[in-house]
């Protein structure tokens, strides 16, 4: 049986930024994992978790990622990320990987960068 991992975050970018991002987010798919148990029917549904804003409001842009996904594609999403942020400079933003067992992965962006930090839920914790 799979174990599942709920994917959530957004990046804040500026407005030329969004299109480039879905670029890179389009072409990633399993060209970039040969040989593995990725298949393009699961990256092509969980690519559909990506939003990208229709009109531009103000100054920032957000695209966002929503999604319950198998647990082994995490890596996957989470390497669109990281290309994401190594062709773009300035991106900010959060995502938080809630795994099944409790454990919440949470990276918070600044300026490209990822900075992690793991939290545990335990409700049998004081």
């Amino acid at each position: 049986m799979a174990k599942y991992v709920s994917v959530k975050g957004w990046f804040e970018c500026e407005s030329h930024q969004v299109k480039n991002i879905k670029k890179i987010i389009d072409g990633c798919g399993t060209k970039n994992y040969p040989g593995n148990i990725f298949d393009n029917e699961n990256t092509r549904l969980y690519n559909k978790g990506w939003r990208y804003p229709e009109e531009i409001i103000n100054w920032t842009s957000y695209v966002f990622y929503g999604a319950d996904i198998k647990e082994y594609y995490s890596g996957f999403i989470q390497d669109e990320i990281k290309e994401v942020l190594r062709k773009n400079t300035g991106i900010d933003g959060i995502f938080f990987f809630c795994y099944e067992e409790g454990e919440i992965e949470y990276w918070k962006i600044a300026d490209s960068e990822i900075y992690e930090d793991n939290i545990i839920k335990d409700a049998n914790r004081t």
